[in-house]
């Protein structure tokens, strides 16, 4: 279940299969603590989504295939920022409307432009993708998503869309232009 989408759109995904299944009590006791839009922002609600996800997995006529999904989201949502450390690189991209008329990786329900975020490891050898995002029409919000995992940030604004500029903390290890944030 947890791969492109988002970790918030996975969870809210999961409470929709308990529903299915007649496990109304549960999706609502995971509702609880899930934001209804936006992203999880800090430790602390990890950690309480992390805990809430504990319980549910220990439930009773929960079905396997679902019991593994809660297990999997339970382990990303204690693990993700503290397994990695503040390391990897968020990357921000803008997705108008292209030419073509056609989208970019935007989410197929969402019809306004905005921002996609990935966070991606530097190496190989960790995996190249860690976790996306939540879909962000502001900038701003997707730099604050981005530096509550890494220093290392890139973005290509919606003013500039060909053109990548280095959002990060400290030195820049690719020579990229910096961000004008004044512009966001």
């Amino acid at each position: 279940m947890v791969g492109a989408a988002s970790f918030e759109a996975s969870l809210r995904q999961l409470a929709r299969d308990l529903r299915a299944r007649g496990h109304l009590v549960l999706a609502a006791f995971l509702l609880e603590v899930v934001p209804e839009a936006g992203a999880v922002r800090t430790g602390e609600q990890r950690g309480l989504i992390a805990d809430r996800l504990r319980r549910l997995a220990t439930a009773e006529d929960l079905a396997p295939q679902l019991r593994a999904s809660v297990v999997q989201l339970a382990d990303l949502a204690a693990d993700a920022i503290a397994l990695r450390g503040h390391g990897g690189t968020v990357w921000i991209a803008w997705e108008g409307h292209h030419d073509d008329g056609s989208h970019g990786p935007r989410p197929a329900e969402t019809l306004e432009p905005g921002y996609w975020v990935s966070w991606q490891a530097d190496r190989e050898d960790e995996g190249a993708w860690w976790e996306d995002g939540p879909w962000f029409t502001d900038l701003r919000k997707a730099l604050v998503w981005a530096r509550e995992r890494t220093d290392a940030i890139i973005v290509r604004p919606a003013w500039d869309e060909g053109t990548h500029y280095w959002a990060g903390r400290g030195a820049d290890p690719r020579h990229l232009p910096p961000l004008d944030e004044s512009r966001a």
